[in-house]
C-alpha cells in the first residue's frame, strides 16, 4: 500500500527537533516518502538538515499546523492509499507498517464532550469538554457553517490527541465530502479546539478513537507515552 509520512513544522533553532524526528522514521522506514510541511517557520535553516535524510520540505505558508498539513497533502498527494499525520516534535522507536491494515489510528486520546470543562489530569475518570467559550462557540460555529455535520451539545467522544492522525485516504474522502476540509484554525486556541473538533467527526463518521489508539487514553495512569512513539513537549505558543 502506497504511504507517505507528513510531518507539521514549526520550526524552532533552539529545540531542532524535526531534524531527529525525521532521522528515526528513516531508521525505521529506508523507502518511504517523507514531506516536511513548514507552519510559517521564522528561521528555515533546517531544510538541508532534513533534505539529507531525502525528506522533501514543503514551504506552503501553512498557517493551519496540523490540520493545514493533513488537507494540503490529501489535496496535492492523491495517489497515496495512507498518510501519517505527526508532529516534528515525535520519535519513531518502531516500524509502523503494520498500521496500514487500520482504516483510522490515533497517537493518544483523550475523553471529551462538545461543551464547555476541564477535568483536572489527576482525575482519571474525567470528560474535557472546550477549554474556552470562545472556541467551543468557533469549532460549533464552524462546523454548522461548512459541513454537513450537525454537533449535538453534550455529545460525548473520544478526543484526537494533537491532532495528529494515522489513517486511509478512504477516512479523508468522507470528511472531505461533508466539507470538513474547510474548516481552518488560524490561532493557537483554535489549532487546540481541532483536537476536539476532528474526534468529534471521527466519532460521528463511525470511527470509535479509543479503539483505535496505539498508546490509549493519556490521563490513565498506566498508560504508556513512549509506546511505540514518543512525544517531546516544548511549550511552543
Amino acid at each position: 500500500m502506497k504511504h507517505l509520512f507528513s510531518i507539521t513544522c514549526r520550526y524552532d533553532p533552539n529545540n531542532p527537533v524535526v531534524v531527529p524526528c525525521v532521522q528515526s522514521i528513516r531508521q525505521f522506514h529506508p523507502d518511504s516518502p517523507i514531506h516536511v510541511v513548514d507552519s510559517n517557520s521564522e528561521d528555515k535553516s533546517y531544510y538541508e538538515q532534513v533534505e539529507q535524510f531525502g525528506a522533501k520540505v514543503e514551504d506552503i505558508g501553512n498557517q493551519s499546523l496540523t490540520t493545514g498539513n493533513i488537507w494540503h497533502t490529501y489535496e496535492n498527494y492523491p495517489d497515496y492509499d495512507f498518510y501519517y499525520f505527526l508532529h516534528d516534535s515525535m520519535l519513531i522507536k518502531d516500524g509502523l507498517l503494520d498500521l496500514l491494515e487500520e482504516d483510522v489510528m490515533a497517537l493518544r486520546y483523550f475523553r471529551s464532550w462538545n461543551g464547555i470543562g476541564w477535568t483536572p489530569a489527576e482525575v482519571p475518570s474525567g470528560e474535557n469538554g472546550f477549554v474556552y467559550e470562545e472556541t467551543y462557540n468557533w469549532a460549533n460555529t464552524q462546523l454548522l457553517a461548512k459541513t454537513t455535520y450537525r454537533p449535538e451539545p453534550a455529545h460525548k467522544f473520544a478526543a484526537l490527541f494533537g491532532p495528529m492522525l494515522m489513517c486511509r485516504r478512504s477516512v479523508l474522502d468522507k470528511l472531505q465530502s461533508s466539507g470538513f476540509d474547510k474548516i481552518r484554525p488560524t490561532t493557537k486556541r483554535q489549532s487546540e479546539a481541532m483536537e476536539r473538533v476532528w474526534g468529534m467527526v471521527l466519532n460521528m463518521e463511525g470511527y470509535d478513537l479509543t479503539q483505535h489508539s496505539l498508546q490509549g487514553y493519556c490521563y490513565d495512569p498506566g498508560y504508556r507515552e513512549d509506546h511505540r512513539l514518543e512525544k517531546i513537549f516544548l511549550g511552543r505558543q
